[in-house]
């Protein structure tokens, strides 16, 4: 008795409210969109771990020789937490989208998060290997904004960037002499490069074109003695943006930089040489 009056209960809720059953497709397109979503979250996932293979890998000799560089400064730019955090949200966004599907209710949070976790570790690790990482970072070097890229994405450029703590980075514009050169910044600002003591150790073939990455010493205003100066790995093709290449490629540069340099005679602090 109790049955039927439910049942009857139930009936007229859905004659009242016209309820009608949803087409079995629709659910099965529902289950495989969400699969794909999840697919998806999982490949961006990977992405984001091969880049933070690929730039914790480029990271050079910072750890023991650190460049003027604080604790806290060299562990922003060694672990490159940006893409840690993409790593997270592309897994999280795994398992929302997992947990939805039809036999989802068999496992649990735990187990489905590192299923994702392990999935996007191995296969950010075969992009490394097969070299996307590199790709991606120099597409993103070329096209993203240049605040966004150089302080999250890749944060080795703007850890370069700081001449006034003894790091300038660029690309090399023209060879002055066997001991000095021009180089345009990120910010293609144009600097006089002087490397008249480099260590024997610091092998280095400058010639223009070259992105490097140099430590020492800003002596004045647009001058800058490096004591070290080595390749630019990660971050290298930002400095093949339109504008800096323009820049460098502009016949008027050198006569520019040298007819400023004529009007200042600079002495360099640290090997007392006169730059004419």
């Amino acid at each position: 008795m109790i049955g039927n009056k439910f049942s009857e209960k139930i009936i007229s809720k859905i004659e009242e409210k016209n309820l009608k059953p949803k087409p079995r497709w629709g659910f099965v397109f529902k289950n495989y969109f969400l699969w794909i979503i999840g697919v998806l979250s999982l490949f961006f996932g990977a992405l984001s771990f091969s880049l933070v293979i690929y730039l914790f890998n480029s990271k050079g000799s910072i750890f023991s020789d650190k460049f003027g560089a604080s604790s806290l400064e060299i562990f922003l730019v060694v672990i490159p937490i940006f893409w840690l955090a993409f790593l997270a949200l592309f897994i999280f966004l795994f398992y929302l989208n997992l947990k939805k599907t039809k036999r989802a209710y068999k496992y649990s949070p735990f187990l489905i998060l590192i299923i994702g976790l392990i999935f996007s570790i191995v296969l950010g690790i075969s992009f490394y290997a097969l070299g996307f990482s590199k790709k991606l970072d120099s597409v993103l070097g070329r096209n993203i904004n240049p605040v966004v890229y150089g302080r999250f994405m890749n944060p080795q450029l703007a850890f370069w960037s700081e001449p006034e703590k003894g790091r300038l980075s660029g690309v090399v514009s023209e060879l002055r002499d066997h001991e000095s050169f021009y180089l345009v910044d990120k910010d293609s600002k144009e600097w006089l490069v002087v490397y008249k003591n480099l260590p024997p150790s610091n092998i280095l073939r400058i010639e223009k074109g070259l992105t490097i990455r140099s430590f020492g010493e800003k002596i004045a205003d647009e001058q800058f003695n490096a004591i070290r100066i080595m390749p630019m790995h990660s971050a290298s093709d930002f400095f093949n943006r339109p504008g800096i290449r323009r820049k460098i490629n502009d016949p008027m540069f050198r006569s520019r930089m040298e007819s400023r340099n004529k009007m200042k005679n600079v002495y360099l602090s640290n090997n007392n040489c006169l730059l004419k």
